[in-house]
């Protein structure tokens, strides 16, 4: 018998964690495919929370990371 990836009791719940993980891959390939950002598992809640503000920022990434940063004396 083959190992299961995620573990589910019943078939409603099967189809919840295949809805969710599919959803989630959607998302992830979403980000790949349009702005070439390779989105790792755990950081999938913090872009949901902030993706417009990403959006934002992509254009002008470069010149933010131009920036220099000056520390407090």
């Amino acid at each position: 018998m083959p190992l299961r990836k995620y573990e589910w009791e019943t078939e409603d719940e099967k189809k919840e964690v295949r809805k969710r993980v599919d959803r989630e891959k959607k998302f992830v390939k979403y980000w790949k495919d349009n702005y070439n950002l390779n989105v790792k598992e755990d950081q999938l809640d913090m872009l949901k929370k902030y993706k417009s503000e990403i959006k934002k920022i992509l254009p002008i990434m470069d010149f933010v990371r131009s920036l220099e940063l000056i520390e407090n004396i």
